[in-house]
């Protein structure tokens, strides 16, 4: 059920209300409505109303969050790390508790879910973490050029909304927010670092999706950082293994090239930049790519590629978060 951002930063809830008034005129004995859209806190409340005007018999609601990755949705839903279960019945929660898996809360499950998410955004802007829980995995703790997608940018702007309604400041919310809307341009720094003047450079970008497995390119940081490029006169060679269509529609410009390979993007370049870890970017040949480029430069924008390897090859490589591997090789100047 789709929960698109208003204006003001609050989730649209008209099409919820359709829905719960749709289910409230088809329904004829007790029955759960399970909330699995992201929604606000306190939203279970409007839905009860809604559904009772239109349904006069005992029902009870609960949260039930879905967690489900994209590109990896059927196996979250087989293979769930987690239930989150909120709900005010206890014949309600018995009756859903059916894994050995689970969060239980009387709050509203979504709280659980966005807090989650939080945690999640943070750690997307966090350069190194050497700890881990059995939830808390390692790839959840990736240095990155920040997060991006349909639900994180919305769920942490609708959260701020929340905690405004109730005059409380989220400065940590917010830092958030403003971290990572400014986290793009530490690849136009390296990259200004690294060539100097940009005008007249041709850099590659290996993937446009906001992640890999998926051709969702909302709110994907790869947008601000071609557009910054753009600015400041870099020809572009781009390529995504699937998301370039839905890339094109939104954005194009007669200083991107479309290419059908990472190898082709990389042809002529003096820098690529990865921007979504693709397993075709992490495991290419980087000796064919090196060979291609006019340039040493490899800006690594998920941290992905063997620092070692690219510079026992002759990279200059730029990871995030941590220290450049400078080449020997000079960097070619621009003509």
């Amino acid at each position: 059920m789709g929960t698109p951002q208003l204006p003001n930063g609050e989730a649209d809830l008209s099409f919820v209300k359709y829905a719960a008034q749709e289910i409230g005129r088809a329904m004829n004995s007790y029955k759960v409505i399970c909330v699995k859209s992201t929604v606000p806190v306190g939203t279970n409340d409007k839905i009860a109303e809604w559904i009772k005007a239109c349904y006069t018999g005992r029902f009870d609601l609960a949260s039930l969050p879905e967690f489900l990755r994209e590109g990896s949705a059927i196996h979250d839903t087989l293979h769930p790390d987690r239930v989150v279960i909120g709900a005010n019945s206890e014949s309600a929660i018995e009756l859903l508790t059916r894994t050995d898996s689970f969060i239980q809360s009387h709050s509203p499950g979504y709280l659980c879910y966005i807090g989650l998410n939080l945690f999640t955004n943070v750690r997307d802007l966090i350069n190194k973490g050497n700890f881990c829980g059995q939830k808390c995995i390692r790839s959840f703790l990736r240095a990155g050029i920040g997060y991006g997608g349909s639900c994180f940018p919305k769920d942490t702007k609708a959260l701020i909304q929340i905690a405004g309604n109730i005059e409380y400041d989220f400065k940590l919310l917010k830092s958030v927010v403003e971290v990572n809307n400014s986290q793009y341009s530490k690849i136009v720094e390296k990259l200004q670092q690294a060539l100097g003047n940009l005008a007249g450079r041709t850099v590659g970008v290996w993937g446009l999706a906001f992640k890999p497995d998926t051709d969702d390119v909302r709110e994907s940081p790869a947008l601000q950082i071609i557009k910054a490029l753009i600015k400041l006169g870099v020809k572009l060679n781009l390529y995504d293994p699937v998301a370039m269509n839905n890339f094109r529609r939104i954005y194009d410009h007669p200083s991107m090239t479309w290419c059908d390979s990472a190898l082709q993007a990389a042809e002529n370049c003096d820098a690529v930049c990865l921007l979504t870890e693709w397993r075709e970017f992490v495991e290419v040949d980087l000796a064919s790519i090196k060979s291609a480029m006019s340039g040493v430069v490899l800006i690594d924008g998920r941290n992905t590629i063997l620092a070692e390897k690219a510079r026992t090859l002759g990279f200059s490589y730029y990871p995030i978060g941590r220290p450049a591997l400078q080449s020997q090789s000079n960097i070619p100047e621009c003509v």
